[in-house]
């Protein structure tokens, strides 16, 4: 990350307004601990581009999470700590809709891991989660009687720990690429 100032214009884009807001309904979780963060290759010019997920001795593999509504959440909000001004905390909010003990013992699983989150946006871009510090389940219920009696599981940076950057913007392995769907198939080949 560079320290320098603003260096640049920021116009409005009539393609990031509206219908482009929010997230598919799947998110590609990756074990934090298979991922080979040093590996991994960032753009010369923006290292908020990620090109490569890396494995760390085997290869990578990743594990898809479908939700419903419109309901998957990421955000993330600028951490305030003294004089680090790259500090920010990422969160996922991911609603699982299902009730058999497969889907109860991965979640159970799930509270116990480290993991970065993938998901997809409505404005077609793939956004990378908590790809240094990792994201935890620091929350998890379920309430038969409330949303839609789906397990609610918020992924975040823990408390105490931040990522140095908002989430990056993954474009692809082969060639760096703005194509949407390349770059979908790209992580969704991660998911045995």
């Amino acid at each position: 990350m560079s320290c320098t100032g603003i260096a640049a214009n920021i116009a409005f884009n009539c393609n990031s307004t509206g219908n482009n807001a929010g997230v598919e309904e799947l998110a590609v979780l990756f074990r934090w601990s298979d991922i080979d963060q040093g590996a991994c290759t960032f753009d010369a010019t923006n290292p908020l581009k990620l090109e490569t997920l890396v494995g760390d001795s085997s290869p990578l593999a990743g594990y898809s999470y479908t939700s419903a509504f419109n309901a998957i959440r990421p955000n993330f909000s600028k951490v305030a700590d003294g004089f680090n001004p790259n500090k920010y905390a990422h969160v996922v909010n991911l609603p699982i809709y299902g009730e058999d003990p497969t889907t109860n013992r991965e979640l159970e699983k799930l509270v116990g891991d480290k993991v970065v989150a993938v998901v997809f946006t409505n404005a077609r871009t793939v956004e990378v989660f908590g790809f240094w510090s990792g994201l935890y389940v620091t929350s998890y219920t379920k309430d038969f009687y409330e949303n839609e009696a789906s397990h609610q599981i918020v992924l975040s940076t823990p408390e105490g720990v931040a990522e140095p950057s908002i989430p990056y913007h993954y474009v692809g392995s082969s060639s760096p690429s703005d194509d949407f769907e390349t770059l979908r198939a790209e992580i969704l080949a991660y998911v045995s």
